[in-house]
């Protein structure tokens, strides 16, 4: 099934977000838009403390921003550099 897969966002730098990790639901690629078809996300923000824990995968606060305020937030390995483009948004 597709549970695991990504829900992404354009943000407002005009980049893909990841906000969401398929839970449940009917998520087909070919599913018919005009017919209502619910699916569950598990929203990602909440779990950047145990993404951090386990993949050592951390977000960083982005400059004049502090945790928690709705801001964005880049994961970067611990050397600085960008593992992925997986960033948190509102």
């Amino acid at each position: 099934g597709d549970s695991g897969g990504p829900l992404f966002q354009l943000n407002h730098k005009n980049k893909y977000a990841l906000v969401g990790i398929a839970s449940a639901g009917n998520l087909r690629c070919h599913a018919r838009v005009h017919k209502r078809q619910d699916a569950t996300f598990v929203n990602v923000k909440n779990y950047l403390d145990w993404i951090c824990n386990h993949t050592g995968v951390c977000p960083i606060q982005q400059k004049g921003s502090h945790r928690g305020d709705g801001n964005l937030y880049k994961a970067l390995m611990s050397n600085g550099k960008t593992k992925s483009p997986i960033e948190a948004a509102d």
